[in-house]
């Protein structure tokens, strides 16, 4: 598995004394990405001012949407299902 490791910044532009502009990359985060050895990829994002990990996946296309026939008889996307 390989490990990939990124700082998440922001800049912040400013003036030295001088009056030279220059930029400060304020930390935010970190995004580590892991890929598996057939070649899938997740990941993990921290944010510095959240006390929480979130997961990060892919966005891959999707396929060809499936319907299913309600008890009423309407069509119901099941993409659209929360479960």
């Amino acid at each position: 598995m390989k490990v990939e490791r990124y700082n998440v910044t922001n800049p912040k532009k400013y003036k030295t004394k001088d009056g030279e502009e220059k930029t400060f990359w304020a930390s935010i985060g970190k995004i580590t990405i892991f890929t598996k050895d057939d070649n899938s990829k997740s990941g993990i994002l921290e944010l510095n001012d959240r006390n929480a990990q979130y997961s990060l996946f892919l966005d891959e296309p999707r396929e060809k949407k499936e319907t299913q026939s309600s008890s009423s008889g309407d069509e119901v996307e099941t993409i659209d299902v929360p479960f």
